[in-house]
C-alpha cells in the first residue's frame, strides 16, 4: 500500500472514530476506551492489551447495494 493510501485510510479511521465517540457522548452511553499497540494478529493484540484472546473481537462493516451492517467476529475461533 502506498503511503498516500495509508494516510487516506488513517484519516478515514480517525474521522469514523471521532463520530462514534461523539455519538456515544451525545447519547450519554457509558463506555471504556482501551487502546493498544498496533498488532498484526489477534494473539498479539491480546498480549498487548493484557487480556485473554477470547476477550477480543473484530468489527467489520459489510456493505452491499441495499444496506450496510456491522459484523463482530470473535478472536479465538
Amino acid at each position: 500500500m502506498e503511503k498516500k493510501e495509508e494516510r487516506v485510510i488513517e484519516a478515514e479511521c480517525t474521522a469514523t472514530h471521532d463520530k462514534l465517540i461523539k455519538f456515544l457522548e451525545d447519547n450519554k452511553v457509558q463506555y471504556t476506551l482501551r487502546t493498544h499497540a498496533v498488532s498484526k494478529t489477534a494473539e498479539e493484540a491480546a498480549i498487548n492489551r493484557g487480556t485473554a484472546l477470547s476477550s477480543g473481537a473484530k468489527a467489520m462493516l459489510v456493505k452491499d447495494n441495499s444496506k450496510a451492517s456491522v459484523k463482530d467476529l470473535v478472536s479465538d475461533l
